[in-house]
């Protein structure tokens, strides 16, 4: 099994990333971990929004499904998401400090990505894209302010 160490605190063997503090991080687990953790917030969306239409007298029918939308914001999936573009950049900051540190080519290029990733996990959190769409009024162009006006042909409507 060949071995890399760096003097980040990280240490790259096959099928593992293992950290000085003692951590160890399996590839393979941690993918499965996602794929469950995206098939139970997938779950409980479809169940909120199941008991929207189906369960009218529930009581706590309204918040559970806004909390449990994944296509809401400042909820639980919306936090999940932003938690996981936040661990990208901060996994892209730890690729650019080993490659600074052996001097390798594409350092700036990783850092780069890890502020551009921590800017997009804060959008998520914070929703400026949606401010954004909010304030752009484009409903003279297209029907929806984030369809392109070559597909407002294909929706059955014209602009």
């Amino acid at each position: 099994m060949s071995e890399c160490r760096r003097d980040s605190g990280v240490t790259l063997t096959a099928g593992h990333v293992r950290l000085n503090q003692g951590a160890s991080v399996s590839p393979g687990r941690a993918a499965r971990f996602l794929v469950y953790v995206v098939l139970s917030l997938t779950v409980l969306s479809l169940l909120g929004q199941v008991a929207v239409h189906l369960l009218p007298d529930f009581l706590l029918r309204d918040p559970l499904a806004a909390a449990s939308n994944v296509d809401g914001e400042g909820n639980i999936p919306a936090l999940y998401s932003a938690l996981a573009i936040l661990s990208c950049a901060y996994l892209l900051w730890v690729i650019g400090r080993v490659e600074r540190e052996a001097s390798g080519r594409f350092s700036r290029q990783w850092t780069l990505m890890s502020i551009i990733f921590f800017g997009l996990a804060c959008d998520e959190f914070l929703g400026f894209h949606e401010g954004l769409n909010d304030n752009a009024d484009l409903s003279s162009i297209t029907p929806f302010s984030w369809l392109p006006l070559e597909w407002a042909s294909y929706s059955g409507s014209t602009p």
